[in-house]
């Protein structure tokens, strides 16, 4: 879908969210991960809108 004005977004690291959510999950599961913070950033998008 095309918007006008084109919307200013974020861009976020989905491969490396795949993963870090895949290592996360299995440290949970063996015990060795208790409290998991993850922080991958994003990419600001600016477009017309903003």
């Amino acid at each position: 879908a095309h918007m006008v004005p084109r919307l200013t977004s974020i861009r976020t690291p989905r491969e490396e969210v795949g993963q870090r959510a895949a290592q996360v999950l299995l440290g949970l599961l063996d015990g060795v991960i208790q409290h998991p913070q993850v922080d991958l950033g994003f990419e600001l998008v600016v477009r017309e809108s903003s």
